[in-house]
């Protein structure tokens, strides 16, 4: 039974599910509850997260759970299967797909489970339903009657991908998985996420247990599982339909003046370059990850292990050995390996608080989607192994520079602090070359402009 806090929090998002039901009337049946309306949004807004691709049907992801099959789609709302940033809606669609995209795919998993309900106490047999779905579909070699269409449809492209061969329209074709099979499941409620850590206090080791069987399977890297309320829909809703906010420092960038130009609906031209460290700031999540969505009008999603996005890769760390040594080379490589990015938004403000402050809004990187994935990739890597070193090394090291970590090293020989010299001083200078990368890294410059226009702002260089 729902109670006047449900419906409170419900209200927040009404707006949310007013806009989704005016975009997609005619794929939602007339007098649609809004239980299931909510499930669908969440299905939708949590796909394009994790993909290029906004123009896909809902339908083709939902696992088609109705009142008279209730229990075979196993707590799962939605099970998306995306390729190269794509959402594949079937197997038709899977080979074409796969005929584009030179043998190579990137290959991620998105599950949703969304309650219309305004608070966690009382999910923990929900969520642990969702979790053992996931768990058994993942798992499942082959369809199964006891499954819905929905379900099979994905348990049959997930089987096939994983093979390694695809029938297209010219015949079977191999291909290669890139890395790991991401896997993203979705716990969602309509409720804020406030109470969260109090509302989920005692079912704490439940759901660690239920994401401790998830990780066992093996073979697929499980991000999550997560368990969020109306706030992080409200975020992701708004970088898909409103889009995606910056700030960043411009110093580096400088108007490029025309004449006449407001005629074709463009305010301000920008040019110039961004140190990474900037640059990062619009490509990047607060949590490191990357914007999927603003490269959804990108010409082609990110092609990942081509020869040219590979020589693009290695001239980051042409010139710089394992000392933190840096002869400039891979710097100079960078800028003749790619021709820049070309940045459209719907709103900038240039100048704000001391003067070099720039915010854009409702951004789109419609050239650059293979510069910036290959930037972020390599930025993630050393961060990742930056963090492992970290971990292995006393405390008082983390905090310490490349130029200070030999003296701390030395002070700490001469008080007897280092049991294993030589394998200390082995992790100490991984240490300092990975400060040292990330360091020179976010120095190094991107090229960069921008044209102002009423709805949007377009970059070129």
């Amino acid at each position: 039974m729902s109670t006047e806090k449900d419906k409170t929090n419900t209200l927040i998002i009404n707006d949310i599910m007013n806009s989704f039901r005016n975009k997609f009337h005619a794929d939602l049946a007339e007098g649609e509850s809004e239980n299931s309306v909510f499930e669908k949004l969440v299905a939708y807004l949590i796909t394009c997260k994790h993909a290029y691709d906004y123009d896909f049907n809902f339908q083709n992801i939902s696992t088609g759970q109705s009142r008279s099959n209730s229990g075979h789609e196993m707590s799962i709302d939605s099970a998306a299967v995306i390729v190269n940033g794509m959402v594949i809606s079937d197997m038709d669609d899977l080979g074409n797909v796969v005929v584009n995209s030179g043998g190579r795919i990137n290959l991620s998993y998105v599950f949703t489970q969304a309650k219309n309900k305004g608070h966690f106490s009382d999910i923990t047999a929900e969520y642990g339903k969702f979790i053992t779905g996931v768990n058994s579909v993942l798992r499942a070699k082959s369809t199964d009657s006891f499954y819905t269409n929905g379900l099979n449809k994905f348990i049959e492209m997930k089987n096939t991908l994983e093979s390694g061969s695809v029938h297209t329209e010219k015949g079977q074709k191999s291909i290669t998985v890139d890395g790991e099979v991401k896997v993203y499941p979705y716990f969602v409620i309509s409720g804020s996420e406030k109470s969260k850590e109090c509302n989920l206090r005692g079912a704490i080791k439940h759901i660690a247990n239920n994401n401790a069987n998830l990780a066992d399977i093996g073979n697929y890297k499980i991000n999550g599982p997560l368990i969020v309320g109306h706030e992080t829909l409200r975020k992701i809703y708004d970088d898909v339909f409103i889009g995606a906010d910056a700030k960043f420092n411009m110093r580096n960038l400088f108007p490029f003046e025309r004449d006449n130009i407001q005629r074709h609906g463009i305010y301000a031209i920008y040019t110039g370059y961004l140190p990474f460290k900037e640059y990062k700031k619009i490509i990047q999540e607060d949590d490191g990850s990357i914007k999927a969505n603003i490269f959804s009008e990108n010409v082609r999603g990110y092609l990942d292990k081509t020869h040219i996005n590979k020589s693009i890769k290695e001239s980051l760390s042409l010139g710089a050995d394992d000392s933190g040594s840096d002869d400039g080379i891979g710097r100079d490589l960078f800028f003749a390996m790619n021709n820049g990015v070309t940045i459209i938004t719907k709103h900038l403000q240039a100048g704000l608080g001391t003067g070099s402050l720039m915010q854009i809004k409702g951004y789109q990187i419609v050239n650059g989607c293979q510069t910036s994935n290959i930037l972020h990739e390599y930025y993630s890597e050393y961060s990742d192994r930056l963090k492992d070193i970290q971990s292995q090394l006393p405390e008082n090291y983390s905090n310490l520079g490349p130029e200070l970590i030999n003296k701390q090293f030395s002070d700490d020989m001469v008080n007897g602090l280092v049991d294993n010299p030589q394998e200390m001083k082995k992790r100490l200078i991984m240490l300092s070359h990975a400060m040292r990368v990330l360091r020179r890294l976010n120095h190094q410059f991107v090229s960069q402009s921008g044209l102002s226009i009423p709805r949007k702002i377009v970059s070129s260089t």
